[in-house]
């Protein structure tokens, strides 16, 4: 079995990944970081207790996870923990809302020896995960196995994002059956974004027929599916929402509701984007579904649960989006960028920190850019720092969709309800 259990020690305590590629952070103190830098295997032992903490990190008192430490001094997190990379830039679909990817670029793939000197420089930064995305990683067929074999040399954990649209892949089953050798796949995200007329809408005709097929035997092999729904106006009703909760629980899926981005072919499309006040009811049904249900399904504004905390790997920024704080997102031609969507908006090479190649690392990118280090710096506006909500339930949303629509990465996302929200309260006393 390959071992993608990770515990990493920094100047502010331990982050960890489990098999099943949960990450959490521990904060120790500086006599206990001392302690455990002495003996890692006997004081890890003594954390058994603290809620989180996996058991399957000790064996018969040894440690039974890979250990590091990272001990740069840095103005941010010491190595990054998941790196979107987006291997594949070919697409076998025109979605209208496909977002985080180069719409400029020839389309043309890396070579083979450059996407292998781009993972080794993943693994190289410290991360715990890779996510490989695109364009449609499965037009690959069966030479995704053989970046698969990489990955799993490498100790990395695999998250997979499909389209679920397979018509490339000869022998289906046998492929699937292949796939479900890899124990680092922890996720496999399929996107379905509502009833069959709403996704084959928005990604062409027979699709939805197609997905479905895919993400049955996703959960047939055990590869872990979850449905990435793009939420738009049209479909940002209880209708679209049950449809997709139905499909969670009949294919053991978890579900992850994300509203579209006006980035890549959605640039412009504001006409598309859900009001606040339908956003605000759709997330309040889908709370509800999730308590009494138990789907795990996840949303942007987590706000009506008080029991949800965002994670926060990094103490010392303001809370955010992961991205660039504990990832970044790699194109095939080495180019690191904030996040995926940041590539494919307007002018996006203010938010491009660097590209990899010979002489310049990716964990020199991830400390030294000053690109990563003003998104990271930014911090919140005023009314988002003071609200209850912020770092309980909400990480503030999305700083790209913030710029997008005020020129300010630390601006408000255009899709916070909270005045709505706080409307509805006053109106129901």
């Amino acid at each position: 079995m390959t071992n993608i259990k990770r515990i990493r020690l920094d100047a502010d305590g331990l982050i960890t990944q489990d098999q099943q590629g949960r990450m959490q952070r521990f904060a120790l103190s500086p006599c206990e970081i001392q302690s455990v830098k002495r003996d890692p295997g006997w004081y890890l032992s003594t954390l058994s207790n603290r809620p989180g903490w996996s058991p399957d990190f000790l064996s018969e008192g040894r440690l039974a996870a890979r250990f590091e430490v990272a001990d740069e001094k840095a103005d941010c997190l010491s190595r990054p923990l998941r790196i979107y990379y987006g291997i594949e830039p070919r697409c076998n679909l025109q979605c209208n809302g496909c977002g985080p990817r180069d719409l400029k670029s020839t389309f043309v793939p890396a070579t083979p020896e450059f996407e292998s000197f781009l993972l080794k420089e993943i693994a190289g930064a410290g991360a715990f995960q890779v996510q490989l995305t695109g364009g449609e990683i499965i037009v690959r067929g069966y030479r995704l196995l053989e970046t698969l074999d990489e990955i799993r040399e490498l100790g990395l954990a695999v998250i997979l994002a499909t389209n679920g649209v397979w018509r490339c892949v000869d022998r289906r089953d046998e492929f699937l059956r292949r796939l479900a050798e890899y124990d680092n796949i922890i996720q496999t995200n399929i996107s379905i974004d509502g009833t069959p007329e709403s996704h084959d809408y928005l990604r062409g005709r027979g699709t939805y027929a197609e997905a479905i097929a895919t993400l049955a035997k996703l959960s047939e092999y055990g590869l872990k599916p979850r449905i990435n729904a793009t939420i738009v106006r049209s479909t940002c009703n209880f209708l679209e929402l049950g449809h997709l909760l139905c499909l969670a629980q009949q294919y053991d899926a978890k579900l992850q509701l994300i509203p579209i981005r006006l980035a890549g072919r959605a640039s412009g499309h504001r006409e598309d984007m859900p009001s606040k006040d339908s956003l605000r009811e759709y997330t309040e049904q889908a709370t509800k579904l999730r308590a009494t249900t138990g789907v795990p399904i996840s949303f942007n504004f987590d706000v009506f649960d008080g029991g949800v905390h965002v994670p926060k790997f990094d103490l010392h920024r303001p809370i955010s989006c992961g991205a660039p704080l504990w990832g970044v997102h790699l194109t095939h031609h080495g180019e690191v960028y904030a996040c995926g969507f940041a590539q494919a908006v307007n002018d996006n090479r203010q938010f491009m920190a660097g590209r990899v190649d010979a002489e310049n690392r990716l964990v020199d990118i991830w400390l030294n850019s000053n690109v990563l280090r003003r998104i990271r710096l930014a911090g919140k506006s005023a009314q988002c720092s003071a609200c209850e909500d912020y770092g309980r339930g909400c990480w503030g949303g999305c700083w790209v969709a913030a710029w997008v629509d005020s020129g300010n990465t630390g601006g408000m996302d255009p899709y916070c309800f909270k005045e709505t929200r706080q409307f509805a309260t006053r109106t129901s006393q």
